[in-house]
């Protein structure tokens, strides 16, 4: 506790002013400017944190820049002491909070101030900055009528660690559910710990409205738990909210109190429509201003609403004013990723799953209602266009093709190895593709042939991949993306099929395209951004400006994905992805639901089957962390948080720890984490670039001696191995699988004695069991399989088969691998799953079967728009 008249470098604290669970804030004198500011103390632990400290003061730069008539200033950070201080807008007046103490506001003044903190929200939200934490005592009222928004993005920056009370502190863990914000204020997704972006604030937004108009809280109770259970399971008393509101803030009300964030209103600055209706035009004064892009969007959302039994456009509306669709798939079938526009932005190709988890291309015109798929392209993912709209190339699990939308039968045009992470077209009839996310760029013949690389990774940057390249207009020129382990190392660059040099352009780790007459697009930190680019000098040219936000992070890469017509009239993105931890007996029948939906990859659940492990995709990196997801509550834990990839969760023996793969700070390789409070993340093994490339841990041995990994090389001459290290001692490798063919995703028999792993040998993925005393292998599959599981007694061997059918296979016990033809389960939920991402797993005596499904209601709707920006 500072007291008054001791000073903080040029500050001269003169009162406190308050204190709650993101520090202590004192009235203090500049007396270098002459004025009074707010000068908040950091807590304690955020100065001895060094990681936390600098994370801090990244999140600070980006708030600082945040200037606007409803949001208090953040003026710097003062660091003349130990611990750091802000030095922020002192904001005279009364907080909402001490406002709602004297009762209900009126409607007229209600709708006032709510019009403010949507204007504040709004330009926060435009710039990617979430509040995280808004209520009542974030909020002031200054004597003029001005309202001011407090802590503006704090709650991320600061992440303090400890738990307060349910009223108006700071909560960090809630029956271990790691979670940011106020009980009484905090979204469901937020209150269960999961990933929370800007709709987290227009539920708390709304929480602060229906207390304005009634008194007193849309949910409460007498301790944490209470309020956080009701904030989940409850619906606030909407009959308490004043008769005479006007309809459309009623509707308003429910609209950003919906427990389900893809039924939540999406853009806060819509609310503004609702708040300057008719009947609402009690309060004075104009609206806040908004931008053209955001006008368009919300003024679009009326039309969007034809998206439910299905859109199209008039010829004549294609070429008219800006429009923005959300469209989905047919009957019984559920949108997979992005739609892909063709050159002449007339039509649309996509990926559309069946119920029954069979994928395929569809077609669809802007000017026409009808979808129809197109014949052979089972198990596509990924599709492009020619050049000419003649034909559309894709990806399968083994194979990059293309079909010709006249009839032409589907041709095979390069060998490949899933995930597939892009190709492109040009007008010579040549196609750069990523012959697997793990490589550098390939070229080769639109009539199939001979590949080659046309791109070089570079070690010294910690490259691992290229992947989603781009023609430039000549078709010699081309965009791509270039991952490396940092993401400070990944960006956009343009090559030339003349001279396999590169030229870097910008940090960005998503897909990158040109579109006239001179925009070059991007996705970064969630937003789509637009900066000038002359495709002839192949240089940039003013400031990158965002032109729409919130491009939700797709799975195989974790990075936001677009995609735009040749002549960029176009625009489209996909869903964000949800998903839900279902559990189904070995008929099929879904047995239940764990905890709530989430962009889950990568499914383990631990040895005695109380938790699973699941990677998520960060909403402000795009990189993978893991999280642990508490199977009696449904309460997740985020376990690790890193500016880098953070995947293939292995758990030990006794279920104590975590092994996983991670890029970070240079130094790839395996670490391991406890579950404990003494979690600390430690590099167990660091893989030699020069020899093991690319490392994922894919099982623990049960005696706690060994783990299985597999690799893939550099060079990419021959596919990738599958490895052992051990976990006492000296941790050196040992090739354990070797041959010409991609070898990987390996498991440990509880014996000890097989290994049970995929490999392409037979020209499909298909799962052996290996002796680990000797040379002898058996081919368990046939026609495909992957993610081989074993029960726990070894009596029994699962694995996927294309269409997520999952089979069994019975195992008789000995020293030589006898085994039963497989026999099927039952068909699961969900796309066919791509070898890596293990959507499933097994309970240790085989009667339950846990997987990672679309959730029954996940929006599975894209995003279109057609002449955006004056195209």
């Amino acid at each position: 506790m500072l007291q008054p008249g001791s000073k903080l470098g040029t500050y001269e604290v003169l009162e406190p002013l308050g204190a709650g669970g993101m520090g202590e804030v004192y009235r203090a004198r500049d007396s270098r400017l002459g004025r009074d500011v707010a000068l908040k103390v950091l807590p304690e632990h955020v100065g001895r944190d060094a990681h936390r400290l600098a994370r801090f003061e990244r999140e600070a730069r980006v708030l600082a820049a945040l200037n606007h008539p409803n949001i208090a200033t953040l003026y710097g950070i003062d660091e003349s002491t130990s611990t750091p201080a802000l030095v922020l807008e002192l904001v005279e007046g009364q907080t909402l909070a001490d406002r709602l103490g004297e009762g209900a506001l009126s409607i007229t003044q209600a709708i006032a101030i709510a019009r403010q903190i949507v204007a504040a929200l709004d330009a926060a939200h435009e710039r990617g900055i979430i509040h995280r934490d808004l209520k009542p005592s974030n909020v002031a009222l200054r004597p003029d009528g001005t309202v001011k928004v407090l802590d503006f993005g704090l709650a991320k920056a600061l992440e303090p660690e400890r738990s307060a009370g349910p009223d108006n502190a700071t909560v960090t863990n809630i029956e271990r559910a790691t979670v940011l914000g106020t009980p009484a204020y905090m979204s469901p997704e937020q209150a269960r710990g999961l990933p929370v972006d800007k709709r987290a604030d227009i539920w708390a937004f709304g929480c602060v409205l229906f207390e304005m108009l009634t008194g007193h809280r849309a949910f409460v109770g007498e301790s944490t738990s209470e309020v956080v259970a009701k904030v989940i399971e409850r619906e606030p008393d909407f009959d308490s909210v004043p008769k005479d509101t006007p309809p459309a803030v009623h509707k308003l009300l429910r609209r950003c109190l919906e427990k389900d964030p893809r039924r939540r209103l999406r853009d806060i600055g819509d609310a503004l429509f609702d708040l300057e209706d008719e009947g609402a035009q009690l309060a004075a004064g104009p609206a806040p201003k908004r931008s053209a892009v955001k006008l368009g969007i919300a003024v679009a959302g009326a039309i969007a609403l034809t998206a439910m039994a299905g859109w199209w456009l008039r010829p004549e509306e294609i070429r008219a004013a800006p429009i923005l669709f959300t469209m989905s798939a047919p009957a019984q079938q559920v949108l997979v990723g992005t739609p892909v526009p063709s050159p002449d932005g007339n039509r649309l190709v996509y990926v559309a799953t069946s119920t029954k988890g069979e994928s395929a291309l569809w077609l669809r015109a802007l000017d026409s209602p009808i979808a129809r798929p197109i014949a052979g392209t089972e198990g596509a993912i990924r599709p492009f266009w020619s050049p000419d709209g003649r034909f559309v190339g894709f990806a399968t699990a083994e194979s990059l093709k293309r079909v010709g939308l006249d009839g032409t039968p589907v041709q095979v045009i390069a060998p490949l190895v899933v995930p597939f992470a892009g190709a492109t077209w040009n007008e010579d009839g040549v196609i750069v593709f990523t012959p697997t996310n793990r490589s550098p760029l390939h070229r080769v013949s639109a009539a199939g042939g001979v590949t080659q690389s046309v791109t070089e990774l570079d070690v010294t940057r910690g490259e691992n991949s290229h992947r989603y390249p781009h023609f430039l207009p000549g078709g010699r020129h081309f965009l791509f993306t270039a991952r490396a382990g940092n993401r400070e190392h990944t960006g956009i660059y343009v090559a030339s099929l003349d001279s396999g040099r590169s030229k870097w352009l910008l940090a960005a780790q998503s897909p990158a395209m040109y579109v006239p007459p001179g925009k070059l697009l991007f996705v970064r930190d969630g937003a789509l951004y637009a900066q000038g680019f002359n495709a002839e000098t192949l240089e940039l040219s003013g400031v990158a400006e965002a032109i729409y936000d919130d491009i939700p992070h797709q799975t195989q890469g974790a990075s936001a994905e677009f995609a735009a017509s040749s002549d960029g009239r176009v625009l489209a993105w996909g869903a964000r992805l949800a998903r839900e931890l279902a559990f189904f007996d070995r008929g099929g029948a879904k047995l239940g639901v764990i905890g709530a939906s989430g962009n889950y990859e990568q499914l383990r659940l631990s040895p005695d089957g109380k938790h699973a492990a699941v990677v998520v995709p960060d909403d402000d990196t795009g990189n993978r962390d893991i999280w642990v997801i508490e199977l009696a509550t449904g309460a997740s834990t985020r376990l690790t948080s890193h500016p880098a990839n953070d995947w293939f969760p292995v758990w030990s023996p006794d279920g104590a720890e975590l092994l996983f793969a991670s890029e970070r700070n240079d130094e790839p390789g395996f670490y391991r984490t406890t579950l404990d409070d003494t979690r600390r993340d430690e590099l167990v093994f660091r893989a030699d670039p020069a020899r093991l490339h690319d490392v994922f841990p894919t099982d623990w041995s049960r005696d706690g001696r060994q783990v299985v990994f597999h690799s893939f090389p550099q060079t990419r001459e021959r596919g990738g191995g599958i490895w052992m290290i051990p976990m006492l001692g000296n941790p050196m490798p040992a090739e354990v699988v070797q041959t010409p063919f991609t070898d990987w995703v390996a498991s440990f028999s509880p014996d000890g004695k097989w290994l049970a792993y995929m490999s392409n040998e037979s020209g499909v993925e298909d799962v052996y069991v290996k002796s680990l005393k000797t040379a002898r292998r058996h081919r368990v599959s046939a026609g495909g399989g992957s993610q081989p599981r074993w029960r726990h007694d070894g009596r029994e061997l699962f694995f996927l088969r294309p269409g997520n059918q999952l089979m069994s296979v019975a195992v008789e016990p000995g020293n030589e691998f006898v085994s039963s033809p497989p026999k099927l389960l039952f068909a699961a939920c969900g796309p066919t799953s791509v070898a890596w991402e293990y959507r499933y797993d097994v309970v240790a005596d085989g009667e339950r079967i846990f997987w990672l499904c679309p959730a029954n209601d996940a929006a599975s709707a894209a995003t279109v728009v057609v002449n955006w920006a004056g195209h």
